[in-house]
């Protein structure tokens, strides 16, 4: 499993770093984890990168906070068409983009209409 985060550097990344890390120490009977995040929040061809990079190492699953929610989806399509499942979290893919695409992508992360203190949404899309 890969998680492909925005920029380490901020907090918020970090702690979703540790937390993933402190879950696959209790569980890495089940599953093998590789985290990467991109230096700052702007370096969308690294994170393009990444998500390439997990698709040639044939991982089974992408957890991905894109950078960018409209220059990902292509890469994310690949990866999709290549068997792997992507889940998006954070920041979600760009609607517009998605659309007429035959694809389902998970998504996880804050509903911004309700504000804070609203529990995270999951919902998929089509």
């Amino acid at each position: 499993m890969a998680l492909v985060m925005k920029s380490l550097a901020n907090e918020f990344f970090k702690t979703m770093e540790e937390g993933a890390t402190a879950h696959h120490e209790q569980h890495k009977d089940l599953y093998d984890l590789k985290v990467v995040g991109i230096k700052d929040e702007m370096d969308v061809a690294q994170q393009i990168a990444y998500v390439e990079s997990m698709m040639a190492r044939k991982v089974d699953a992408i957890v991905i906070a894109p950078a960018d929610s409209k220059a990902l989806v292509p890469v994310c399509k690949r990866a999709l068409d290549a068997g792997i499942i992507v889940v998006n979290i954070d920041n979600k893919f760009d609607a517009e983009v998605l659309q007429g695409q035959e694809r389902e992508d998970p998504f996880v992360g804050p509903d911004n209409r309700k504000g804070p203190g609203w529990p995270a949404s999951i919902c998929a899309r089509s």
